[in-house]
C-alpha cells in the first residue's frame, strides 16, 4: 500500500524496531509523500527523527524534529496541538537542541 501514508508509518516504525534505518527512512519519505495533515505529518517526522538517530545522523534527525515541530504547531486541535509539541520538544531536548 505504498499510497497510503499510515501503512508507511506503521512500516517506517517496525523497520526502526528492527535496526533497518534505511527501509525506515524509505517509508517515511513514501508516507510524506501521501499524508493528509498536520498530525500525520508530525509524526512521520519523528519516526524519520528516529531512524536518521539510529543512524547516526543527528543533524539530520534534529532537522527532522525542527520541522515536525513547525508542521505540529499548525494542529487544529488544542490538545493534540500541545500534545504532540510537548513531544517533539522532550525529544530535542533528549538530543542536546532546546526548543525555539
Amino acid at each position: 500500500m505504498p499510497d497510503n501514508y499510515n501503512a508507511s508509518l506503521w512500516f517506517a516504525q517496525m523497520a526502526n524496531a528492527a535496526k533497518r534505518y534505511d527501509d525506515a527512512l524509505a517509508a517515511c519519505d513514501r508516507g510524506l509523500a501521501h499524508v493528509t495533515g498536520p498530525l500525520a505529518r508530525a509524526w512521520l517526522l519523528q519516526v524519520k527523527a528516529q531512524a536518521l538517530t539510529g543512524k547516526g545522523d543527528a543533524a539530520g534527525a534534529r532537522a527532522a524534529l525542527e520541522e515536525a515541530r513547525k508542521v505540529a504547531a499548525t494542529i487544529g486541535s488544542e490538545r493534540m496541538r500541545e500534545h504532540s509539541l510537548g513531544m517533539i520538544d522532550r525529544l530535542l531536548s533528549a538530543s542536546g537542541e532546546s526548543a525555539p
